[in-house]
């Protein structure tokens, strides 16, 4: 997954199926993520922990939700306890402290 590869790494790249296009991620000083977008060329600056949270959130709404809905029964458990582990691991690092947003990253 992408979130844990930009823990690890502090980068990633990921590609949606059926998408234009890949994304790339990079952390930088500050508390940022860059996300570039390669169809259209554009950069953006995230709050990276809030970013994350979200993104890792959603995931686990989203097979919470799946799993109720169509009665899977567990079926993406796996899935969703990985999501959870990983937004763990983003609560734990971001614990002590909130980013500066006076300021973003030049680039």
């Amino acid at each position: 997954m992408a979130v844990e590869e930009i823990l690890n790494t502090g980068e990633a790249h990921f590609c949606m199926p059926d998408h234009p296009g890949d994304l790339s991620f990079k952390e930088h000083p500050r508390g940022f993520i860059k996300l570039h977008t390669d169809w259209n060329d554009k950069r953006y600056w995230l709050p990276e922990k809030e970013f994350l949270t979200t993104l890792l959130q959603g995931a686990v709404e989203f097979y919470e939700a799946t799993d109720i809905a169509l009665r899977l029964q567990g079926k993406y458990l796996p899935e969703l306890n990985y999501c959870k582990k990983i937004l763990e691991k983003v609560q734990e690092r971001f614990k002590w402290g909130y980013h500066s947003y006076l300021s973003l990253p030049n680039e």
